[in-house]
Parts: C-alpha cells; structure tokens; sequence
C-alpha cells in the first residue's frame, strides 16, 4: 500500500464523511492517527495491519465511535500490549461485537483489571492470547481471577481463542500456579459459548472433573481446540463418552 503524504492526506480523507469501513496496512503511527482522527462518527469496521498504535489513538475512538464499531482486529501492531491498549478497547468501545488481536501477547494488570470493567458485552468472538502475571501484589492465581472474571462478564461470547504463541517460552504465558477448575468457575456464565480454543493454556493436565465442568457450563459447546491427547487421556475420554458430538481438536483453530 502506498503511504499517504501528509501534504496529500487532506484530499485523501475528504470523503470520510460516509465511511464505515476502514483497513490500513504498514502506516506510520503519525499517519494512521491522522486518518482515524479524520474520520466523524459512524465508523463500523477497524482493521489495522501492522502499524503503530498508542493509547491516545484508542482513546479517540472512544466519544467518536464507541456505539458504532463492531468490528475490531489489530493484527502485528506495535505496541499494542503497553499503555492498556487493549484493556481500553474492551472497557470503553460498548457496541463491539468482534475483537481480535493476533500476534504478539496482551499484557493485562491485575490492578488495572480490577479497576476498570469491560463494557462490550455484546461481544460474540474474542481472539487474544493474554499474558496476566502476578506480582508483589497479586498471586498468579489472583491475577488469573481478575482476567477470567472480566472475561466472564461478556455473556454473549460465542467464540472465545486464547491463542498460543508459538516460541520456545510459550509457558510463561500464564504463570506457575495456574488453576483450570477456578477459570471454568470464573467462565461458568458464558452458556452461549459454541467454540473455544484454549490454546494459552500451560502444561497442566485436564481431568475429568474439567470435562464435567465444561459440560454443566457451557451446554452449546460444538467445537473445542488444542486438547492435547497426552496427558489429557481422562478429559478426552469423558468428552467422548458424555459428549461425543463435540468436536475435539489437539491443534489451534487458527
């Protein structure tokens, strides 16, 4: 895609009047905020492609199109986990209804979660790989609550992929003292979930007692990835004993 000048981006942006979809692939940070800032309310579709990104941004699209976007994705954007980017995203932009972030993992604060609640709760599909650590503050089981139970607000999410990163230090992804059974708890309000992938996922073996739990919980359930076979041979038997129709995958969905 050919960069926008800045001595062109005012013909450029001229028509933005009725513009409700927009895509922008390697733009400066600078450019991208001039073009999103040219944009008045009603913008429906964001999809950003490996530009720059930063809270002030975010922050625009707040007031202007918090009712209106529905359709969000940042793929390999820079700086994209720092200054609660996606955090800000989730608590301020009420209408969202897709959110993906794909690429690197989104750092969530502990305390920052617990400040702020997510508002889009008519997000149907969440595609993300968090990173929540604890700290001198938190627990890593403390910090886990504190995500899932932000994840569990959104009751409308039927698609839900905690997606891996596929490096040599995966595992920190969620720090040592990650509980499965207090996640399930935590997302027990998520009924009209259909497909999850639970791809971020440490090495902790998942038991029947995790199978039992995700049936109670989550009834619509039709497609379930990266369930690895070794290790997992009790939850993967129970599944297909008391839910054979269930779709199991030991790989990612994407």
């Amino acid at each position: 895609m050919t960069e926008i000048q800045h001595e062109k981006a005012p013909s450029f942006t001229s028509g933005f009047h009725c513009l409700g979809h927009l895509v922008l692939y390697r733009f400066s940070g600078d450019i991208t905020a001039f073009i999103v800032r040219s944009i008045p309310a009603g913008l429906f579709d964001l999809r950003l492609f490996h530009v720059q990104l930063d809270r002030s941004l975010v922050q625009f699209l707040t007031p202007t199109h918090s009712h209106t976007l529905r359709y969000v994705c940042l793929s390999e954007c820079t700086q994209v986990e720092e200054d609660h980017v996606v955090h800000l995203i989730l608590s301020t932009l009420h209408g969202l209804g897709f959110f993906d972030v794909s690429g690197d993992p989104v750092i969530f604060d502990p305390e920052v979660l617990q400040q702020t609640p997510w508002v889009c709760r008519n997000l149907q599909e969440l595609y993300f790989i968090p990173k929540c650590d604890g700290s001198s503050r938190y627990s890593p089981l403390e910090a886990q609550q504190a995500l899932m139970t932000q994840i569990g607000a959104l009751t409308n999410l039927r698609k839900l992929y905690f997606g891996r990163l596929y490096s040599a230090d995966y595992k920190n992804i969620m720090e040592t003292g990650f509980a499965p059974e207090a996640s399930w708890t935590l997302l027990s309000s998520l009924t009209k979930l259909k497909e999850v992938d639970l791809g971020f996922l440490p090495e902790v073996p998942l038991t029947a007692r995790d199978a039992r739990m995700m049936i109670r919980y989550w009834p619509h359930l039709k497609e379930l990835y990266s369930v690895y076979p070794k290790g997992n041979e009790a939850f993967v038997d129970y599944m297909k004993e008391n839910r054979p129709k269930l779709q199991l995958e030991d790989g990612p969905r994407y």
